[in-house]
């Protein structure tokens, strides 16, 4: 296992293993071929969005939400005091995936940062952009991807607490 980070967000622990967090460096980036995608849904943090090339890398991750996340905190030796709404674990694989032509993009989070929905609110590629943390290299937001035919089919930014 990667090392951790909490954060405090409203009242509620995010915790994210991270492969190089002590040292403050970036995971070192895997092959092209390691970094390939098979038809499925996966989670993850988006790492870059090339907006020429209409591809997007992320970072896949496990999400715990709610119950399922406690023991993966405790597990992680986030104090017993400290709430845990949600557990992002790095899977330590980073992906990278061409959108389709017809790629619906979407996130829970309202643009305002008020609302919440289901279902999500559109998004545009270049929304993505601003999604990702430069520092970290990682999105603040998992996005529930689908891959189907080798293309990022759809996209749709998670709300966590």
């Amino acid at each position: 296992m990667g090392r951790f980070a909490a954060l405090a967000l409203a009242g509620s622990a995010l915790c994210l293993t991270l492969p190089a967090c002590s040292a403050g460096q970036p995971a070192p980036r895997p092959s092209a071929a390691a970094r390939s995608v098979a038809d499925g849904t996966y989670e993850g943090l988006l790492r870059r969005v090339d907006r020429q090339a209409g591809t997007v890398e992320f970072e896949r991750v496990r999400m715990l939400v709610g119950a399922a996340a406690r023991p993966a905190c405790r597990a992680h030796h986030i104090p017993a005091a400290a709430p845990c709404a949600f557990f992002i674990e790095d899977l330590h694989i980073a992906s990278t995936a061409a959108l389709a032509a017809n790629a619906e993009i979407k996130s829970q989070l309202a643009p305002d940062g008020v609302g919440i929905s289901a279902a999500g609110y559109p998004l545009t590629l270049a929304r993505l952009v601003p999604l990702i943390r430069p520092k970290a290299t990682y999105s603040d937001t998992p996005f529930r991807i689908v891959v189907r035919h080798g293309r990022i089919v759809s996209m749709l930014g998670l709300y966590h607490p």
